[in-house]
């Protein structure tokens, strides 16, 4: 069993957090809409982010052509 953590926005304080049962989710999609489903499944999708956590700022692009992973300060 794998149990995945994705942090939307860190808490200054504290340990707050929200857990999301991903599979659950997945499955609730599918049924709901096969057709957007399959469309995920099997069209590539670009995705870029860019912001500053712990090891600095940082940028990532991403898709099947291509993958880049920066960060300009601090290790990541």
């Amino acid at each position: 069993q794998i149990q995945m953590l994705h942090c939307i926005a860190q808490s200054a304080q504290g340990g707050d957090n929200t857990f999301v049962d991903g599979l659950y989710v997945t499955e609730k999609f599918k049924e709901a809409y096969p057709e957007e489903y399959r469309l995920l499944c099997t069209e590539d999708i670009f995705l870029a982010d860019a912001g500053t956590d712990e090891a600095g700022r940082y940028s990532i692009m991403g898709g099947s052509d291509h993958s880049t992973s920066t960060t300009t300060s601090g290790a990541h």
